[in-house]
């Protein structure tokens, strides 16, 4: 879903129509910075050892990097990944320093890291 959006960001909920096709509603096309993807990446990396998900994580920061990255240096929760540039909202969720940026910087250390 990263790929599918302008901002090279997932929206918050995607719904899966006839024939299995992703939609996403108006009201969805939000991101709040969510860290499930990042995590999901690192382990499968982990698992299969497939450079392919190391690069899948390096372009989520990328475009979290571009889209969501505040003038401070802080990132922000995003009102709609289909705009561009996309209306940045007045919070940083604590799971995005947390988790999020956790499993991003664990899929580019040492297996041994662990």
């Amino acid at each position: 879903m990263y790929r599918m959006t302008p901002s090279g960001i997932a929206p918050e909920i995607l719904s899966l129509g006839p024939g299995n096709t992703p939609e996403v509603r108006r009201n969805d096309r939000h991101n709040l910075l969510r860290p499930e993807t990042a995590e999901s990446l690192y382990f499968v990396g982990l698992l299969t050892g497939k450079p392919r998900y190391r690069r899948a994580a390096w372009d989520m920061f990328a475009a979290f990097r571009a889209g969501s990255r505040a003038s401070d240096g802080a990132y922000t929760s995003l009102d709609d990944v289909y705009a561009q540039p996309s209306r940045r909202r007045d919070d940083m969720p604590t799971f995005w320093l947390a988790e999020t940026l956790k499993y991003l910087f664990l899929n580019f250390a040492p297996p041994t890291l662990l």
